[in-house]
């Protein structure tokens, strides 16, 4: 990228050299930033996948897609050029409500405009991921279309033909996590003209009273750690999104450290127990208060993959140095990992996760019909001394 990226004087005095409001992979300093950090941070805004290679070609180039959609990326960054006005916020605003035919459309249309973007539309977005998706406005528990002043506020993931029954699959393991002590995303499952959609209520955003959301900042683990997109998952317990590194970044960071890293564990027996191999580091998040306190997002894009014969069945990150199966990951696996971070108690905390997670499962029946995935689930027993 041609890009660099360097604070403001503005910034400095607002906020202060060191202060990590943006990224706690590089504080505010007075030297421009390198390539390296500077790739982390402008590849950590774009969306991935087909959507990124989609809106790449639609748009010329990233630095373009950028800022195209540069009014509205994950968290609360907004991109202008060097030396440009940020857009005002209208607050007399009032958007245009959606229809349940005007939404099957949009998410009919999601293959040929990725995230409910194409050249020719006034929305402006950017949200990081894979999979297909469609942001939208959310007022007064109606549907609108996004724009800078109203900006989206819930995320609709609809089937996709590929991976039948993924929405209830998904819904599943965010009941899982939420009954394990994890705090989740509101949800819910709807129907637009007969297509099946897990409707998630963002948690970077805050609900100010008017139908104006305010964006609360966040970002990935990816980002948090300053490295790329690509290396999200972690090839080996050296790698840079290892598991130690992750928690790492969690604990030294975190205003609420002892939480934080139970929460953290418990997403970690979480995703072992219902075989979730897609828990890389873009779908773990910090959230930048806007007080600057920065702490462990709500746990997000919790799938049980496992069901599915033709996805990886790899954890995202080995456990103890090199065990990748889900269903090979035993309580002593999960210690020796844990003990190898160095950090303090951490060990009380794996007990007090492997505990609730269990009795989470049994509260949390399985939605669909999975010989794989309940068999997985049904020797969740290895994980106890």
């Amino acid at each position: 990228s041609r890009m660099r990226l360097a604070y403001t004087d503005e910034a400095i005095e607002r906020w202060g050299l060191g202060s990590r409001v943006f990224t706690v992979s590089a504080p505010i300093t007075t030297t421009t930033l390198t390539p390296g950090p500077t790739s982390a941070i402008v590849e950590g805004l774009l969306p991935e996948g087909d959507a990124l290679t989609f809106l790449t070609d639609v748009f010329g180039s990233r630095e373009n897609l950028l800022l195209e959609l540069g009014r509205e990326t994950i968290g609360a960054v907004v991109i202008v050029e060097a030396g440009a006005d940020l857009p005002e916020v209208n607050q007399d605003e009032t958007p245009e409500l959606l229809s349940e035919d005007d939404i099957a459309a949009r998410i009919r249309g999601l293959p040929d405009a990725p995230l409910g973007v194409s050249k020719g539309t006034n929305v402006r977005l950017s949200l990081a991921g894979a999979q297909s998706k469609l942001p939208l406005g959310f007022v007064k528990g109606e549907y609108v279309d996004p724009t800078y002043s109203s900006p989206s506020a819930v995320i609709l993931k609809p089937e996709p033909g590929a991976w039948p029954g993924l929405v209830d699959l998904e819904a599943w393991g965010l009941s899982v996590m939420k009954a394990s002590g994890v705090r989740t995303p509101e949800w819910s499952i709807e129907e637009f003209d007969a297509i099946r959609t897990l409707v998630v209520h963002r948690y970077d955003r805050n609900i100010t009273g008017t139908q104006h959301h305010q964006r609360i900042h966040q970002e990935d683990l990816c980002m948090a750690l300053g490295i790329r997109p690509e290396e999200k998952y972690a090839a080996s317990h050296r790698s840079r999104s290892a598991l130690s590194k992750m928690a790492s970044v969690v604990f030294e960071n975190s205003y609420q450290p002892k939480e934080d890293l139970q929460a953290f564990v418990t997403t970690l027996v979480v995703n072992v127990a219902i075989g979730n191999a897609a828990a890389h580091a873009r779908n773990l998040s910090l959230l930048h208060d806007p007080d600057g306190a920065v702490r462990l997002a709500p746990a997000h894009d919790v799938i049980p993959t496992y069901h599915y014969s033709s996805h990886s069945r790899r954890l995202a990150q080995p456990v103890n140095r090199n065990v990748v199966r889900p269903e090979t990951v035993t309580r002593s696996h999960l210690q020796e990992e844990v003990m190898s971070w160095g950090i303090p108690n951490v060990k009380a905390s794996l007990e007090e996760a492997v505990l609730r997670v269990e009795s989470a499962l049994e509260e949390v029946e399985l939605p669909l019909e999975s010989t794989e995935l309940q068999a997985l689930v049904d020797t969740y027993g290895r994980l106890h001394l």
